[in-house]
Order: C-alpha cells, then structure tokens, then sequence
C-alpha cells in the first residue's frame, strides 16, 4: 500500500527537472511491458509519487515457526 502525494508531468520542461526520471522509467520500462526498456508515450505525461510517510517492512524478521 501507498500512501503520498503524486504529480502528472505534463510536459518535456516538468519531467526536466527531475534529473532520474528517464533512468526510473527506463527500469520500469524494462521490468513491465516487455523486457526491453521501452518507455510510454510522453504525451500521456508522466507521474511523480512522493510516499508519506515511507514505511518499509521485512518479513525475514518475522519469528519463523
């Protein structure tokens, strides 16, 4: 679950300020349509997801048994 704040970049100008996009969509890219790295359509714009709070979990840490 995620819990945040998410923006649509609307355009080229938006998404050049955040200087990891094009690698974070790049590896998702690779990871979900299909392997290759592809990226969307940029027109569709693009979001940005900022978790708040962050909360991870480990469920190696859970007592096994």
């Amino acid at each position: 679950m995620f819990q945040g704040h998410a923006t649509v970049l609307e355009d080229a100008g938006q998404e050049g300020v955040d200087e990891h996009l094009e690698e974070v969509c790049w590896l998702m890219g690779t990871k979900y349509p299909g392997g290759q790295g592809e990226t969307r359509d940029r027109s569709a714009g693009r979001v940005v997801f900022e978790p708040s709070p962050l909360i991870t979990w480990d469920n190696l840490k859970l007592p096994k048994g």
